[in-house]
């Protein structure tokens, strides 16, 4: 492509392209472009019908959809249009029903929940909530050409979003997706966004944030028989799935840390669902301990330093005398992880006694150790051999 003489200035615009009648182009905040047909029912479609292959394909399918509707004697509200999504390669289209209305998507035929890969729901309203979530996508995706009836309702999110604030002020295992800094900035969003409501953006990061309540009222079955209230709260009867004897073995050899940290993944991990500020914070707690534990590098660094044994450049301990090394570096870590959950005083003197006897030299205590080990010495270092 190259730029012609005056292109966007005196040369003026280039010849437009045609959509047929009734279409209209229009550009979501974020660049996606999309088309509208003003007619009735409303068609939207993310299709690019500037090709005339695709613009063929939907002018079929939205033919088709008006005969569905008359042939069903159906009577679509002004508020409602229907999104059509043209298959590339095979000669059939997926669409829903928006309606501005009642803030849901609907079809006109039955549809099983499995068909579109949505989970499985306990009551009527609840599933209500899903396919509130599902409008407020549609919204969020095609917000700029103004559609008949559409109600953002900005002021109900907003004291959602001042709730969510308070209860995670007051709460340490709220379920509201948002900590409370986060639900302060977004109510300084929503309150901006609530004076320029005529502005596509303003309509896009609203329902967005109203997709985001309706997930998470999903989630938590929000007014259901049973509620999940926090967010560890176990409300769905779901198999406990066993970690076998491996793991079980693996966790006895290491004192006990890997099961100590799949209960706390359990209870991150709730219903087979995550929120986000329990497992960040989950995540901040373990990088503080693998940081605390690698503390310790440089105190082994100085024993190393101290010991006469390991002054010498070659190989001065064998197999036998690593393994000791290790077990003893493990056992030191997993001292500090005790120390650091016990709750039991005589536990903390026992270890605190254990720390007093380990200041006694290090070289008369290795000594006596290594003493009753096996010794085998490098000889020829560059060519790795090893001599007992």
């Amino acid at each position: 492509m190259v730029i012609k003489a005056g292109q966007f200035a005196y040369a003026g615009e280039s010849e437009p392209r045609y959509l047929p009648s009734g279409w209209s182009s229009h550009i979501q905040p974020e660049g996606k472009r999309y088309f509208v047909r003003d007619s009735s029912p409303r068609i939207v479609t993310d299709a690019y019908i500037y090709s005339s292959i695709t613009q063929e394909k939907v002018l079929h399918f939205a033919a088709a959809v008006v005969k569905m509707i008359d042939a069903k004697q159906i009577s679509l509200p002004d508020s409602a249009e229907v999104y059509l999504s043209p298959s590339e390669s095979e000669d059939e289209c997926g669409y829903y029903v928006a309606d501005h209305a009642t803030h849901i998507l609907f079809w006109l035929e039955e549809v099983d929940l499995d068909q579109l890969s949505i989970p499985d729901v306990v009551s009527e309203e609840h599933l209500r909530y899903t396919l509130g979530d599902l409008y407020w996508q549609h919204i969020e995706q095609f917000p700029s050409h103004s559609p008949n009836g559409l109600s953002l309702a900005v002021d109900d999110l907003i004291a959602i979003f001042i709730h969510g604030q308070g209860d995670h002020m007051t709460s340490e295992n709220s379920t509201f997706p948002y900590v409370a800094k986060e639900c302060k900035n977004f109510i300084r969003v929503l309150e901006g966004a609530k004076q320029r409501l005529d502005h596509p953006g303003s309509i896009c990061i609203v329902a967005r944030l109203w997709s985001v309540i309706s997930r998470s009222r999903v989630q938590t079955h929000y007014a259901q028989e049973r509620t999940r209230l926090a967010c560890d709260q176990l409300i769905l009867d779901l198999p406990e799935a066993p970690r076998g004897r491996i793991f079980a073995a693996a966790s006895r050899l290491l004192f006990g840390i890997p099961q100590t940290y799949a209960a706390k993944l359990d209870r991150v991990f709730s219903d087979e669902i995550v929120f986000v500020h329990p497992w960040r914070n989950f995540m901040t707690q373990c990088r503080a301990e693998w940081q605390q534990y690698l503390s310790w590098a440089p105190f082994l660094y100085e024993a190393k330093e101290a010991s006469p044994g390991f002054r010498r450049t070659g190989l001065e301990f064998s197999a036998p005398r690593a393994a000791f090394i290790w077990a003893a570096v493990i056992a030191s870590l997993q001292a500090l992880f005790w120390l650091q959950h016990a709750t039991n005083i005589f536990v903390v003197a026992a270890l605190a006694g254990v720390a007093l006897a380990s200041r006694l030299p290090w070289a008369r205590w290795t000594g006596k150790v290594f003493s009753v080990l096996p010794r085998c010495r490098r000889d020829r270092e560059e060519e790795g051999i090893f001599k007992v």
